[in-house]
């Protein structure tokens, strides 16, 4: 009998035993539920601020890829005046050496006239040069002659002074030939240097 009374208690204990886990189980149970709950609650949150992160990120990368595009387009625009400009540039360039070189062409046309025009005057006061030189010759033996005649002769048969009044006037029209010529070869030198300059 107090065999089966064991029995009986035994059990009872067992049970107690099992229910305490149970309870102890219900209880971790809970808690796990509880924590699961909180966790949840967190996944929750961190999603949400993930979606705000993500919204903020995505529109700030929107506008910076707005002010982008504009600055993309403000760059090609300026690249486009800066070409045209460069164009124009190199176009003003080319005309202003085509105009330089025809300036620098009629200006050293301009100058092989000039001295053209000077050498043709020294050659032409150079001939009269020349012939006033032969009248002057000519000149000198007539007035060699006269002087032989004259030392043979008396001075008052015979119009001197006349005479001296065109040598005269033939030797001052021989100086102003001669500066003449003077004048023009400083004016051909001069503009054989201009031309060696250019």
């Amino acid at each position: 009998m107090l065999q089966k009374l064991k029995h009986l208690v035994h059990p009872t204990e067992e049970f107690e035993k099992v229910n305490a886990q149970m309870t102890k189980m219900q209880e971790d149970f809970s808690l796990l539920k509880t924590a699961i709950t909180d966790l949840s609650k967190d996944l929750v949150e961190m999603q949400k601020n993930f979606r705000d992160s993500l919204n903020e990120i995505m529109a700030v990368n929107e506008m910076h890829t707005g002010r982008l595009k504009t600055e993309t387009e403000n760059i090609g625009q300026l690249r486009e005046e800066l070409q045209h400009e460069v164009e124009d540039f190199k176009l003003q360039k080319t005309r202003m050496q085509q105009k330089l070189l025809e300036n620098t062409d009629h200006e050293v046309r301009d100058g092989l006239d000039r001295l053209k025009t000077d050498v043709n005057r020294y050659n032409d006061l150079k001939r009269e040069l020349d012939l006033v030189n032969a009248n002057m010759a000519k000149a000198v033996q007539e007035i060699n002659k006269f002087n032989l005649i004259s030392q043979k002769i008396k001075a008052e048969d015979f119009e001197l002074t006349k005479f001296a009044k065109q040598i005269f006037q033939a030797d001052q029209e021989k100086l102003r030939l001669m500066n003449e010529i003077d004048g023009l070869k400083h004016l051909i030198s001069r503009e054989r240097r201009a031309q060696v300059r250019r």
